[in-house]
């Protein structure tokens, strides 16, 4: 899969919820790499802020170790996730073997899960988070829906066999059978 919709690309499909195809924006798997990355380092200021919190004279309560532990396991998990795509646009590992953009999908899910954890934690009544934790913590929640939105639409782009319009698979029959 590239980063930047093709030639080929171009005739394949309308997309609908992009732009033009030939207007050299992002495709549907290059927005999912950015929104990745954004998710990614949204993670990495939320346990980065527990931690700075946890260096302060004051004690770390119960929500700012939960902060470090969301904030960690989310950067991690997409770490995994973002290496795996790395090894994929370097042709170290095939897309169509067991990270498809279907698993890829799957793999995002939980981590909605996670974040809805980390908000009710965060945003509670009476937390003691920051800011920083609770704006980023929902930032995290959106992107990674968007992330499995995008994700989701990848798979529907490059993992599924294109549909041959029957005037086109007519002509093919025939060409085939009368040279």
């Amino acid at each position: 899969p590239s980063v930047f919709v093709s030639q080929a690309e171009a005739s394949f499909k309308a997309q609908i919820w992009g732009p033009h195809p030939l207007s050299g924006d992002l495709s549907t798997y290059g927005r999912k790499l950015v929104l990745l990355v954004t998710v990614w380092f949204l993670s990495l200021v939320i346990w980065g802020a527990a931690a700075n919190n946890i260096a302060d004279p004051r004690p770390c309560d119960g929500i700012c170790t939960w902060q470090l532990i969301c904030g960690l396991i989310s950067w991690l998990y997409l770490s995994v996730l973002l290496i795996f795509n790395i090894l994929i646009e370097y042709q170290k590992m095939s897309r169509y073997g067991f990270f498809s953009h279907l698993v890829e999908f799957i793999c995002y899910l939980p981590l909605i899960f996670w974040w809805v954890c980390g908000i009710a934690a965060f945003s509670a009544a009476r937390s003691t988070a920051e800011g920083v934790a609770i704006v980023f913590s929902w930032m995290c929640f959106f992107g990674t829906i968007a992330l499995s939105f995008r994700a989701y639409h990848s798979y529907l782009e490059e993992d599924r066999p294109d549909e041959v319009p029957e005037e086109v698979q007519l002509q093919f029959d025939t060409e085939q059978r009368y040279g």
